[in-house]
């Protein structure tokens, strides 16, 4: 299945398709240089599936770097390694950078590609759920600095994307449960149904190909209409200006929670807001809070005071006030701006 004609995603359980596409879309005669990044341990488990990437008559030099993909990765000496490569193996911008795993390594690849000699190509074969349904796609690209999540980045779109849903039948159960964190945002944001159906799976189980569907095309859909994120597209950080300082805060303290936890904690928050700010349904409120606590627990207790250096340094923020993503109700979302006092008093109301 193809979404979109300009950088399109493929979702395919023939892997073998991967070739089409790539001929496809770079041709049969040229002779290109290529580096990719993959996920060690999808080297170790797929090795037919990597195979097809790696035995391409069009590259006249490969490389490839093995990661054990974790936030850690994600930082500027790591990138000027991949920097060093590209430049001593005079790689220029008709050559390629494939990235095989999930938002750790698209987020290094991409990045590293959009600023060397102002960009190369780039493929994501995404490999976990939360880079399937969110990070792998869209095309932003960040490393962390300063334990602050993605504070340097770039937005840069790979030539094409290819989504195998088989790689996630070795996913762990946290990393499941990890990208039904950003599905269930998908779901407020799109309607009642949406939000329904994925109440009743089991986050810990892989979900059916329809359900990352769905968050795809929506996902596309807001992309396509605002690319750069200059309105439109802020929508898709619900659930993410508290999750993504949750996030940097336990970076800080050397703990890495898995990105689509934070935000299903961040969403506790966004729900409870948009209750007293929007008039938000308080039975759908703690229908979806139930839901979350049941699978992700409750959001952690952290000082406000410790958590504003995180909030105040969101990408979001304006005219000295933080962006909110709240709901009018299921569907219907707005962009709301708080002073840090509004916050406070609205944080500090809030008991779980």
């Amino acid at each position: 299945m193809r979404i979109g004609n300009k950088n399109p995603i493929y979702i395919e359980h023939n892997f073998t398709t991967f070739q089409k596409y790539f001929r496809y879309h770079l041709g049969t005669h040229k002779n290109i240089n290529c580096l990719i990044l993959i996920d060690a341990f999808i080297n170790d488990n797929y090795l037919d599936e990597v195979k097809l990437i790696i035995n391409n008559s069009n590259f006249k030099y490969i490389e490839i770097i093995y990661y054990n993909s974790d936030e850690n990765i994600k930082t500027i000496f790591e990138i000027i390694k991949i920097w060093d490569i590209l430049d001593k193996n005079n790689f220029n911008r008709d050559d390629l950078i494939i990235c095989v795993g999930g938002g750790t390594i698209s987020d290094l690849g991409g990045f590293a590609a959009s600023t060397f000699k102002r960009g190369l190509k780039v493929i994501n074969i995404p490999t976990t759920l939360l880079s399937m349904v969110d990070a792998g796609i869209g095309g932003k690209n960040g490393i962390n600095f300063n334990n602050n999540k993605n504070e340097i980045g770039t937005y840069y779109f790979p030539l094409f994307t290819f989504i195998y849903p088989e790689f996630l039948n070795t996913l762990s159960e946290i990393d499941i449960l990890s990208g039904y964190g950003e599905i269930i945002k998908y779901g407020l944001l799109i309607n009642k149904e949406s939000v329904n159906e994925i109440i009743k799976s089991d986050p810990r189980k892989v979900p059916n190909t329809q359900l990352i569907r769905k968050s795809i095309q929506y996902k596309h859909h807001i992309i396509k209409i605002d690319p750069l994120e200059k309105n439109r597209r802020k929508i898709l950080n619900l659930g993410h200006t508290f999750g993504h300082a949750f996030e940097s805060y336990r970076l800080s303290q050397n703990l890495q929670t898995p990105h689509g936890i934070c935000v299903a904690w961040g969403l506790q928050y966004s729900l409870k807001f948009s209750e007293k700010v929007l008039n938000f349904s308080p039975y759908w409120s703690q229908k979806v809070i139930d839901w979350l606590q049941t699978w992700y627990g409750k959001p952690p207790v952290i000082d406000f005071d410790e958590l504003l250096t995180f909030l105040i340094r969101d990408k979001k923020n304006l005219d000295e006030k933080i962006s909110f993503i709240l709901l009018y109700e299921i569907g219907k979302p707005k962009i709301h701006k708080f002073t840090i006092e509004e916050i406070k008093q609205l944080y500090s109301s809030i008991v779980f």
